[in-house]
């Protein structure tokens, strides 16, 4: 019998406790990026239930428009939210 899959959703349920995880990724990719090139906060993406990318700009002059993304997630019922990974 073959395996039942679950319907691909277009849009994940908004999580409170990503949004408000902005500080957390931004104080991720200050661990890792060159001092003052991560700029603003533009805005964070839900990719999944219990997964989100929150979009900083990057002020590198060598990357003009390019923007650094940090993914973050949480355990079901955990309020607490973790980074998983940066990239630029």
């Amino acid at each position: 019998m073959a395996p039942t899959l679950t319907p691909r959703r277009d849009t994940a349920k908004s999580d409170a406790a990503l949004l408000a995880a902005a500080d957390l990724a931004r104080a991720a990719l200050e661990e890792v990026a060159e001092p003052g090139t991560v700029g603003a906060h533009t805005g964070m993406e839900m990719l999944a239930d219990r997964l989100a990318i929150h979009w900083f700009e990057c002020t590198s002059p060598g990357y003009h428009g390019w923007r650094w993304g940090v993914s973050v997630t949480r355990v079901p019922r955990s309020k607490v939210a973790t980074v998983c990974e940066t990239n630029l």
